[in-house]
């Protein structure tokens, strides 16, 4: 794909995020664990992913949330992720943050780049 389908792509990816249709979010989050390193990411839409390893109801979605939040490769979204591991209860949950912050680049993006308003 050309930069200009995957910055279309992208956008496609943050509205779907920030929907209400529970599916929709779920292939979203597919889709980024799959091809989010060749796409960059707005804020906004770090925000809606962290909302849904926040929020969730279901462990599932919030692993799912947590490994998108890699592939976006956000700072913000790091630190936030290392800052709630104190007060995560769900042990899964737990052990993928622990994957996810193991796993992140070495040159992860500065605050500056990613802060898309």
């Amino acid at each position: 794909m050309t930069a200009e389908q995957w910055e279309a792509y992208c956008e496609k990816l943050e509205a779907a995020l920030a929907s209400e249709n529970d599916g929709l979010r779920q292939g979203a989050l597919r889709m980024i664990i799959q091809y989010g390193h060749y796409m960059e990411f707005g804020r906004l839409a770090v925000f809606d992913a962290v909302r849904l390893y926040r929020d969730h109801k279901d462990a599932r979605i919030r692993r799912m949330a947590t490994v998108a939040l890699l592939k976006m490769n956000d700072s913000w979204a790091f630190d936030f992720l290392e800052r709630s591991i104190a007060f995560e209860k769900n042990t899964a949950v737990k052990y993928t943050i622990l994957a996810v912050l193991a796993s992140r680049p070495s040159d992860a993006p500065s605050e500056a780049r990613s802060s898309t308003f």
